[in-house]
């Protein structure tokens, strides 16, 4: 069976993702325009084992791959204390707008609600304002990490 980011994800009436009831997180990231034109999706499930989808191109040739893969302890626990608290999380957090430019969206299942969150282009340091925005700061972090882990993995392959 071949993995479809839009099995898990749909869009709502206001542009919103909502998240198939089975998946605890979504993460889609894009370098923007880069060299390597990363993109990457990771999809965790109820049981925190996840679906990566990945592309991103090597010396002019894309490269696509469809990975699954546990995920790291730091990640499920931050996802776990996150979805275990009342979500109070902004729509957008940027100070700016750059056409094609990285970005992060993150959608959180909790209760039967998907909280959709993007991060943009941050210019200066962010400070949370609540125990949510501390863990989501903390997870993209650690998806940051995780995130370039998998490239560099793929790239050597």
């Amino acid at each position: 069976m071949t993995f479809k980011q839009t099995d898990v994800q749909k869009f709502d009436s206001s542009g919103n993702f909502i998240l198939a009831e089975e998946y605890v997180l979504s993460y889609l990231y894009s370098d923007g325009w880069t060299e390597r034109l990363l993109s990457i999706g990771i999809f965790i499930d109820i049981y925190y084992a996840s679906k990566i989808d990945l592309n991103y191109y090597l010396k002019s040739e894309r490269c696509e791959s469809v990975i699954e893969s546990e995920i790291p302890q730091k990640i499920k626990d931050l996802i776990i204390k996150l979805r275990a608290q009342d979500i109070v999380l902004k729509q957008n957090y940027a100070d700016t707008f750059m056409e094609d430019s990285k970005r992060e969206h993150f959608v959180i299942n909790q209760n039967g609600k998907s909280h959709n969150c993007s991060i943009g282009i941050l210019t200066k340091k962010i400070v949370a304002e609540n125990e949510s925005e501390k863990l989501l700061f903390l997870l993209q972090k650690e998806l940051e990490k995780w995130r370039e882990e998998i490239y560099c993995i793929c790239n050597i392959k």
